[in-house]
């Protein structure tokens, strides 16, 4: 599990021959916050490497053009396609002091018998504690403790959580 970081968002696709990427931002992220970024981090094979930002430009609400230390063409870009953006927590204090969950939302969740729950719709906070609103196949909301505990995996790839989930929870929320 990846603990020092928490994930900005993708990368959706090169932008231009000079190798800039399209970086689709999965939570609100201030102008202010990126100016004072001087690297990122893309999840490959499941492991966080390090590229060093030497311009941006935002180009819609939720997209900002990277252009990264090293990547010179498109097609190095390009191959970039897919690749979690993530940001040290160190670097991103807002988020650490907002709800850090809600980098989760449209994930999908998997109990620990490999059964696909639903897709994360919300997160709220509730009274000591933070709850998943997991949506299932029949439009159900269920509630689900986001405990550290009961987490067996996160996958920023692919974009799921396998949860260890007590018997009788799912059955208690319909």
């Amino acid at each position: 599990m990846i603990i020092d970081a928490l994930r900005l968002g993708f990368v959706a696709k090169a932008h231009s021959i000079g190798g800039e990427v399209i970086v689709k931002t999965e939570t609100e992220v201030a102008e202010s916050d990126l100016k004072n970024w001087e690297s990122i981090f893309l999840s490959i094979d499941e492991i966080l490497i390090p590229f060093f930002i030497e311009s941006f430009k935002w180009r819609h609400s939720n997209e900002v053009v990277l252009k990264l230390e090293d990547i010179n063409d498109e097609n190095k870009a390009q191959s970039f396609k897919g690749s979690g953006v993530w940001i040290l927590k160190k670097d991103w204090p807002k988020a650490e002091q907002g709800n850090a969950f809600s980098l989760w939302l449209d994930w999908e969740v998997i109990n620990q018998d490999k059964q696909i729950i639903g897709r994360i719709v919300a997160v709220e906070q509730y009274p000591g504690q933070w709850m998943l609103t997991v949506e299932d196949a029949n439009k159900n909301a269920l509630l689900i403790p986001a405990l550290e505990d009961w987490i067996i995996e996160l996958n920023d790839l692919e974009r799921y959580i396998i949860m260890h989930l007590p018997e009788g929870l799912i059955e208690i929320n319909l």
